[in-house]
This record gives structure tokens, C-alpha cells and sequence, in this order.
């Protein structure tokens, strides 16, 4: 029978901690947060391959996020406060897309596929690895497998879906490392418009209510885990514009995790 002592629960707290940030910030478009910029990555992209496009046609077209090669939009966050990142259109194919995501000394990038059932994010925050870096914890998560969509065609109130991502990784926190696997499943319903007012202007936008569930468990070590966490989120979409807020609350240990992105400014090419 494994033992719980005080320094495996106060580990368990910054894990918490941090996975609580890595979620929220997901919401609203990165999974990760970090202090060096990826190896090879840029703001910008090679030319454009045979067959690509500038905006999206068919399946890739979706009235809540524009495709357009060269959109931006960009984000502030309230936790961690000031922080402050830019998601860019940076391909368009006829069955997928890129988004790179630019914060301060960090570049990511994610591959989108389209399909008549709508646009979906093919890995767990930006690019193949989600990385982490906070308060003594190092963590670094890979997408083993994807269901379901990000973001359906034909958007309208009331309806529902899901996507989970499956993850495998490692956590190291004060030196000792620990592989988990697990799963980050997002249970999405469209409830309605909402007038939102951000740094970026006034908008009517779609409100998305997000459940979000994340499971841990451990290879082998032994920080506490394997860990469940649980959060819930809103995001606004408008038509025409994209994610224009996001929101996500959470408890655990008797706090709470909050977390807010506005949208300051965006070009989608209109």
C-alpha cells in the first residue's frame, strides 16, 4: 500500500496547480506555457505546397473561425498575468490547416484536419509536444490519439459534442520524474448568443459552455497520482471573427484555478 506523506501531497498540489493552468490555457487556443522558443519554429511558414490555398474551401470553411492564410488573432491572458500570445493562419490545404501559436520566446504550431463533422485540432495544445514549465514542475505531454471535433460546421445553439485527446508524457517535480498516460476529454455545448464586450471591440458571439476532464495516471514513480481534474469553461465565438473570450474555473485542495483570455486585436483579411 503506497504511502501518502506531506511533501507527496504538497507535489500533488503543484502538479494540480499546474495542469489546472495547462487546461485553462488550452481553452483559449495554447496548452502550454514556457520560457524557450521551440527548436526550427517560426512566425512564418515555407512556401505554399501544390494544391494550397489562401482561404478555406469546403470542408475547411466554418463561419465561427475564419481560414485564411495570414489571419491572426491575439490573445491577453489573466493567468499568468500579462501573458500574451498570437495564433496565425500560417498553411491552408484542401483538408487541413495550420495554426502557429507566438508568445513572448516560444513558437508552436498545430495541424488541423477538416471534414464535413467540422475542424479538429489533431494534437493536445500547440504542436506534437504540450510542454509546461511552472513552479519547480516540468511537464511535457504527446498526443497519442484524437476523437471527435474541435469545432463542428453548422455551429447553432444547442448543439453538443466532444473531443478527447489520448496523452502520454512525463512530470518532474523537484527532480523526481514520473511517466503518466491519460486523457483530456472536452464535453462542449452551444448555448446561445451573447454580447462580449474585449479590448478588440463589442461582439455578439456564440457562448460554448466546456466541461473538462484530465486523468493521470502514472507508469511509475510516485507523485500522488494518478489524478483527476476537473474544470469548466466558456468560450464566445463570432461569426465572422473567432474566439473572442474564454474562461475556465476550477477547484481542488480547497482553492481555485481561474483563468481569462480576451482578444486584443485580429485580421482575418476582411
Amino acid at each position: 500500500m503506497a504511502i501518502v506523506t506531506a511533501a507527496s501531497r504538497r507535489r500533488r498540489a503543484v502538479v494540480v496547480a499546474a495542469l489546472a493552468m495547462s487546461l485553462s490555457a488550452a481553452c483559449s487556443g495554447d496548452a502550454g506555457t514556457g520560457t524557450e522558443e521551440t527548436p526550427g519554429a517560426t512566425g512564418s511558414t515555407s512556401s505554399p505546397s501544390p494544391g494550397a490555398q489562401t482561404v478555406a474551401a469546403g470542408p475547411c470553411a466554418n463561419a465561427y473561425m475564419p481560414v485564411v492564410r495570414g489571419a491572426s488573432w491575439t490573445y491577453e491572458l489573466s493567468e499568468p498575468a500579462g501573458t500574451v500570445y498570437t495564433d496565425t493562419v500560417t498553411a491552408v490545404e484542401d483538408l487541413g490547416f495550420t495554426i502557429t501559436t507566438d508568445f513572448d520566446r516560444l513558437t508552436k504550431r498545430t495541424d488541423w484536419a477538416c471534414t464535413a463533422q467540422g475542424l479538429t485540432a489533431l494534437t493536445y495544445g500547440s504542436g506534437p509536444a504540450a510542454s509546461l514549465s511552472v513552479g519547480g514542475l516540468q511537464a511535457s505531454f504527446e498526443t497519442t490519439d484524437v476523437n471527435g471535433v474541435t469545432l463542428p460546421a453548422d455551429l447553432s445553439a444547442g448543439d453538443r459534442w466532444r473531443q478527447t485527446f489520448q496523452l502520454s508524457g512525463r512530470l518532474d517535480v523537484g527532480g523526481e520524474r514520473t511517466r503518466v498516460a491519460g486523457s483530456v476529454d472536452y464535453v462542449l455545448h452551444a448555448r446561445g448568443d451573447e454580447k462580449v464586450d474585449v479590448p478588440a471591440g463589442t461582439f455578439d458571439a456564440l457562448a460554448v459552455d466546456t466541461d473538462i476532464t484530465l486523468d493521470l495516471v502514472p507508469a511509475s514513480g510516485g507523485l500522488g497520482i494518478p489524478l483527476t481534474l476537473e474544470l469548466h469553461g466558456v468560450q464566445w465565438f463570432a461569426r465572422d471573427v473567432g474566439l473572442v473570450r474564454s474562461e475556465t474555473d476550477g477547484d481542488f485542495f480547497g482553492g481555485s484555478i481561474s483563468s481569462v483570455a480576451e482578444l486584443t486585436a485580429y485580421d482575418v483579411g476582411a
